[in-house]
């Protein structure tokens, strides 16, 4: 599993973060981002090293829609992102993405 630096993720993510990652599931990793799953939600979380700052993404419930926007706007040809590393295909299966 990559690094994280909760420390320097801001006050109010700081814990969450952890739980995020302990609690969740991972989705894939989206470049200096890695997507997880916790509680109902998406979040975007930065590798250790990338300045980047947590975020929450979407709904699960709202994942499939949200990816197909993303396709149509972005002309991928598939549902998962083309820039998506080690996508978490059982995970994505279950809500019809693949």
């Amino acid at each position: 599993m990559r690094k994280y630096d909760f420390e320097h993720m801001g006050a109010l993510w700081t814990d969450h973060a952890r739980q995020i990652v302990e609690q969740g599931v991972f989705v894939a990793n989206e470049g200096s981002w890695d997507m997880w799953a916790h509680n109902g939600t998406i979040y975007s979380l930065p590798v250790a090293g990338s300045g980047g700052s947590p975020s929450f993404w979407c709904a699960i419930s709202h994942l499939r829609a949200h990816l197909y926007h993303l396709r149509a706007v972005c002309g991928y040809a598939d549902l998962i992102p083309p820039d998506w590393e080690n996508a978490n295909v059982q995970f994505l299966g279950v809500l019809g993405i693949n």
